[in-house]
């Protein structure tokens, strides 16, 4: 099993594809879908899944054109698809072409997906519909609700820091180290964050 990263787009997303035995799993593929198109390519993988930790265009530009070119099942918050057309552009002037949700995800529940189980942690705060993904209880993949030593914004529509705080809490709760692959900038490990976040206090 491999875990790609490529940063994609103006804000240098990190779109993970996690890729085992030919097939791939992309997380959060924020733009340039051709780039993630040909790294898989280069691996011999063909992607079947695409998770999505929250609805902003920077994590959901290039959704589109991948399911139009793989016919990848696409999984989402539900919370997070319900105003989907109200948070996505964030304000911001960034046309993102419509997709089909496949799979409205919702606190708890476990996905097997090409070999792997991924657990579904709601963690509102960053957007109403926030999630992380927990692979094998060994990877999360936290969006932009956990950075190293840091956390998501809070003031783009529907962001609430109240409820970001008490996401980090049940993250921090969890009683399992791993490490933490995060919508932007470097990864990190749970426990590190929880013993050394600022805002883990």
């Amino acid at each position: 099993m491999d875990i790609l990263t490529l940063r994609t787009g103006l804000y240098r997303t990190n779109t993970y594809s996690i890729v085992e035995n030919g097939n791939a799993v992309a997380v959060d593929p924020g733009a340039e879908p051709e780039k993630i198109l040909n790294e898989l390519k280069s691996r011999g993988a063909t992607l079947r899944h695409i998770l999505l930790t929250h609805a902003h265009f920077d994590h959901v530009g290039a959704v589109a054109a991948l399911k139009q070119a793989t016919g990848a099942t696409v999984y989402m918050s539900k919370a997070d698809c319900d105003i989907y057309d109200e948070i996505c552009s964030i304000g911001e002037d960034f046309y993102v072409e419509p997709f089909d949700v496949d799979v409205k995800l919702r606190d708890g529940d476990v996905l097997t997906l090409i070999g792997h189980e991924f657990l579904v942690i709601q963690t509102p705060g960053h957007t109403p519909g926030s999630v992380c993904f927990v692979m094998d209880k060994k990877t999360m993949f936290s969006g932009d609700t956990l950075f190293k030593l840091h956390v998501g914004r809070t003031d783009f529509i529907g962001g609430n820091r109240r409820d970001q705080i008490a996401s980090l809490a049940k993250l921090f709760a969890l009683p399992y180290d791993c490490d933490v692959l995060p919508g932007h900038e470097s990864p990190t490990t749970l426990f590190f964050e929880r013993d050394n976040n600022p805002y883990a206090r």
